[in-house]
């Protein structure tokens, strides 16, 4: 880029991009984590596999498939309503 073009922007556009900008470090963060998380299964499980870490086949299946997906949030939303009124009575131990 020269320094005309950058220039010629707009403040709107200049601040979308460096906008765009924060959410792709961000990304790139979420992205290092999530292989950071992959790499202490990896290290300290005795018997790993690639499925046991991440399960490519259910992930495409998911994508393929939006319906099931759909269906799994029905499920959700209809537990989710059979809770509303549920109100958990906790008993709290001796001496602790």
């Amino acid at each position: 880029m020269d320094e005309d073009e950058i220039l010629s922007w707009t403040p709107r556009y200049f601040n979308l991009l460096m906008k765009g900008a924060r959410h792709r470090q961000v990304d790139q963060l979420e992205f290092m984590s999530y292989q950071a998380l992959f790499n202490a299964k990896a290290n300290n499980s005795k018997r790993i596999t690639a499925k046991k870490i991440f399960d490519s086949k259910k992930a495409r299946r998911e994508i393929d498939n939006p319906e099931v997906k759909e269906e799994k949030m029905k499920e959700m939303i209809k537990l989710n309503e059979a809770f509303k009124g549920f109100k958990p009575t906790f008993i709290p131990k001796k001496g602790g």
